[in-house]
């Protein structure tokens, strides 16, 4: 079994020398769930923002809140699959508190907003959360592991 140090640094969470097995980081969990976090912003965006535009090109069903919900569960699932096992190996909070602050934006503050500019805000806000914890998220796993 192979093993990596890795040495204190600004950038890393590690405050001294610790030794970890070297295992293969899962980073396209990552990826997809940055992908999947910017898809659901822009998805977000565009049906509180042009509605109108949206029903005259003949795509008012990507408005449909079960589009809404696949991006949601997307997000989750790929996020917990992601953020929670890398936990472990590079054991900083970091992305995990990104990631249930971004969640706590898109799915406990966003059904109280108003539809329009505010709820657009909060939706952008929460996926911007989630996209920082994935790409933290494999920043600390390309340093520690």
């Amino acid at each position: 079994m192979q093993y990596a140090s890795v040495a204190p640094s600004a950038e890393g969470p590690a405050e001294s020398l610790v030794s970890l097995p070297k295992r293969e980081s899962t980073p396209w969990l990552d990826r997809a769930g940055m992908l999947t976090s910017a898809l659901c912003a822009v998805h977000c965006a565009a049906s509180a923002l042009a509605m109108g535009l949206l029903s005259t090109l003949g795509v008012a069903g990507l408005a449909a809140p079960a589009v809404e919900r696949v991006f949601l569960t997307g997000a989750v699932l790929l996020g917990l699959a992601s953020i929670l096992p890398a936990l472990r190996r590079h054991r900083s909070l970091g992305p995990t508190l990104w990631f249930a602050g971004g969640m706590v934006l898109l799915l406990g503050l966003r059904p109280l907003m108003p539809e329009g500019v505010a709820e657009a805000a909060v939706v952008m806000l929460g996926a911007l959360a989630v996209i920082r914890a994935h790409w933290t998220n494999t920043r600390l796993l390309s340093l520690c592991c």
